[in-house]
This record gives structure tokens, sequence and C-alpha cells, in this order.
């Protein structure tokens, strides 16, 4: 089975502050201490339910000490059903996640459609899309700080940041990252007007290729129960692989 923990964890490094633990790694982001993805308690190695409980009431108690509102505990196994129960009773919001992996298959393209990465020059127009697509759900305060946040890395080439282009306006987003022969493809976005249109899966195909080119020999993407892209991710020729779970608790 492929372990995406490595690159998991190398991508919320060029983000995040990382704690090595022996269960996992627990990672804080000074600059965005409200987003919950970039701040966590990360376990990769498969605990007893006590154990896991245990780890929880530490990490709580952490959070309470930061002054912090929420703790986030990811989990690349799933927890036990008794002590999921166990949680929902604490008023934890459980999130399951799933890793597409790519098959080899080749997506089908889109005339006029191209993903360009992002230059300095390109940071307006990047920040207004994610603002118009994302803006609703997330708020623009939000987005910018985020955005801003992550610019470093979308310049310096840590993480490439791409927007696509069709008949010169901007359709689509998403960011790749590369690590030790692994690619991610993540926050993949398409604009509503532009769905089911052939756009998406030419943004995907487009990526791959790119991935390829830079030596990757594993493409995957995240995806869960609220992305209605993932008949488009099918076709394309991703398969659910893994999962991995979060588990949101108030502090």
């Amino acid at each position: 089975m492929q372990n995406f923990y490595p690159t998991e964890l190398a991508y919320l490094s060029t983000f995040c502050t990382c704690t090595p633990q022996p269960w996992g790694v627990r990672l804080r982001d000074s600059a965005l201490r409200d987003m919950f993805s970039h701040n966590l308690t990360y376990i990769e190695r498969p605990l007893p339910d006590e154990a896991l409980f245990s780890l929880f009431l530490q990490e709580r108690r952490l959070r309470r000490a930061e002054g912090e509102q929420y703790l986030n505990l990811t989990l690349e196994r799933a927890p036990s059903t008794r002590l999921l129960q166990r949680f929902a009773r604490m008023g934890c919001v459980r999130t399951v996640y799933d890793y597409y992996l790519y098959t080899g298959k080749t997506a089908r393209s889109v005339g006029n459609c191209a993903a360009v990465p992002m230059t300095p020059a390109m940071r307006g127009e990047a920040l207004s899309f994610d603002v118009m697509v994302n803006g609703a759900a997330f708020g623009e305060d939000f987005l910018r700080r985020r955005f801003a946040r992550r610019r470093s890395a979308y310049l310096s080439g840590e993480v490439t940041h791409f927007l696509c282009y069709h008949a010169g306006r901007v359709v689509g987003m998403c960011d790749l990252f590369l690590h030790e022969g692994v690619a991610k493809i993540e926050d993949f976005d398409v604009a509503p007007a532009y769905q089911r249109r052939g756009f998406g899966s030419a943004m995907l195909a487009q990526l791959v290729r790119r991935a390829e080119d830079r030596g990757a020999h594993t493409v995957y993407l995240i995806t869960d129960d609220a992305d209605t892209a993932q008949e488009m991710y099918k076709k394309s020729g991703f398969v659910q692989a893994a999962q991995k779970h979060e588990i949101l608790f108030p502090v």
C-alpha cells in the first residue's frame, strides 16, 4: 500500500513548524493560527484506544495552554468505532479524506486551456480567483491571509501554484508539490461557470504531465465527501487508494 504520510508531512513543512513525536508530529503555523490544516497533531502510528485517548487529553491540555479554541487530531489510520463514538459524545467533528492515486490513464484535453505557473505579476489574478471561488465558504479576510502565507512558497518554487487560462480568462487553479518522486495535487478549483466542460480534466492532465516530466513516479490528490469533482477525478484516471481522518474538537 502506498504510504502518503512522508509527502503530506513534507508539504505541510513548507508552511508549518514541525515538532517530531514518537507517534508522529505536532505542527503549528503562527501566521495562520485559525487554519485547522496547518495546526494539528498528526498521528502516523496506529495506537490502541486508551493510548490514543490519553494522547487526545494531552494535546487538548496543550492547546488550552496555547490559548487556542480547537484541537485537530489527524490520523493516517481510522480509530476504532468505539473510540469514535466516545469522541462524538465530546462534540468532535470528523472528516474522512480519500487519497486518490493516479493510475496512468491519460485524461482528456481541452484546446486553448493552459495551466501556467504563477509569477509575481499574476499574484493579483490568483488571489482574486481564490476569493471569487472560495470566498463564500471561507471569507475574504481568511483567504487573503492564507494567500499571503503561501505566497513565498509559491514564488520560491517549493510549491508550484498554477492558474489555468482559457481565452485569456482564469478558469481554474491548483497547487503541485513534489517530494522524492511523489507528486501531490492540492487546492484544485474550477470556476463554477466552467465546470462540467472538460477544463478540470484538462488541468489534471497537464499537472500529471508536468509532474512526470519532473521525475514523479506517483501522483495523488485528496478529496472528501463534500468534493463534487470526485467523478471527474475517477474519469481522469485516479482511484481511491487510502484514507486519512481529521477529528476536530472544541477546546
